[in-house]
């Protein structure tokens, strides 16, 4: 979080895909909020299709109870809509 904090976008996803690598019992909800720390850095990069990535694999491999669908939906629909503004499609 400090890297995060620092604007050190590139260098906190390392840690944070470390963190999601962690194999723990009970750590959904920290993992879901990992994966949105790490889809905020994959943003702030400019990096939108990975920012979905991250936005899917929520909805995909965690529990509904740990996230918001309908907030996570959202985002990688905004997601689309980034990485088509920056195609020059508007």
């Amino acid at each position: 979080m400090t890297l995060y904090e620092a604007e050190d976008y590139e260098n906190a996803i390392i840690y944070l895909d470390k963190a999601l690598n962690c194999k723990q019992w009970f750590s959904d909800d920290i993992n879901v909020a990992c994966s949105l720390y790490r889809a905020e850095c994959y943003i702030e990069l400019g990096q939108f299709e990975d920012a979905k990535k991250t936005y899917q694999t929520i909805l995909d491999k965690y529990n509904e109870k740990h996230y918001n669908k309908t907030e996570i939906e959202f985002l990688i629909t905004l997601m689309d809509n980034f990485m088509l503004f920056n195609q020059g499609e508007y």
